[in-house]
């Protein structure tokens, strides 16, 4: 849906995005024919000469280019092109500060969902890491990434969508159970929990090798991994609002939404 996005281009407001829709300017082709029912022409001007480097980054599979210019709340609209090279990660630690350890790093990419447990295999994190084309969290500014650099040398990320700021740009607030509350997905029992929660089960994993509590952890980790896919698609949808098209789910999202998981 990229094409069909305006908002990317300096000068042009979602606003302006939704009375473009509204006059048939549906894709970027559109522009050099029906912008002008809208805009000047020296805006018209300065719009086209934004094209090539738009079709370029899209081509090349940039994805810094339109999350850099989209707005809040519309940056979610790059998931139908970068759908297939996009990483969901969750991350658990084993206490809520800063300087807590990681325990279990959950990471869907490319279909399937691959879990990373201290002590086991988590050296092969990285070997997944490499294959992000996009980086998917639920604020993970402030929580996942911090963790993931400190605890693997890293110096940088790939391009990074937190959710978290796109679903407050449509109302969403909370956390991420919150959110799927509002959505209307309800967790199983065995899914549900908290980061509380979690860092019990790995003490109790730890200190007495309970097995139940590392799978209740893995359980807890992979629906909290799994959910940013709901959310992502959700977010999609609410930032259309206004196009006049039906809006087509992503070819690709067979293969991201089937997961499997695997230890």
């Amino acid at each position: 849906m990229l094409r069909s996005t305006f908002c990317c281009y300096r000068g042009l407001s979602p606003d302006a995005e939704r009375r473009l829709w509204r006059e048939g300017c549906l894709v970027w082709d559109h522009l050099p024919h029906l912008a002008h029912r809208l805009v000047s022409p020296r805006k018209v001007t300065a719009l086209l000469a934004q094209l090539p480097h738009l079709r370029a980054a899209l081509d090349g599979r940039v994805a810094d280019v339109f999350l850099r210019r989209l707005p809040a709340g519309r940056r979610t609209r790059i998931w139908p092109e970068f759908g297939r090279g996009m990483g969901f990660l969750d991350v658990e630690t084993s206490g809520l500060a800063r300087c807590d350890e990681i325990t279990v790093v959950g990471l869907h990419v490319e279909g399937k969902l691959h879990q990373f447990v201290a002590g086991r295999n988590i050296e092969e994190f990285l070997r997944v890491w490499r294959r992000v084309e996009v980086l998917v969290t639920f604020n993970g500014m402030a929580f996942d990434l911090p963790r993931i650099l400190r605890a693997f040398g890293l110096t940088s990320v790939p391009p990074h969508l937190d959710l978290r700021s796109e679903a407050q740009a449509h109302g969403l607030v909370g956390g991420l159970k919150q959110i799927e509350k509002t959505m209307g997905f309800v967790r199983e029992d065995f899914e549900d929990g908290n980061g509380s929660l979690a860092s019990e089960w790995w003490a109790q994993y730890v200190q007495h090798h309970d097995a139940d509590a590392l799978d209740r952890l893995l359980r807890y980790n992979a629906r909290d991994t799994l959910a940013l896919i709901d959310l992502i698609e959700h977010l999609w949808h609410r930032s259309m609002e206004g196009f006049p098209s039906p809006l087509v789910r992503p070819a690709q999202t067979t293969a991201v939404v089937a997961a499997s998981s695997t230890l």
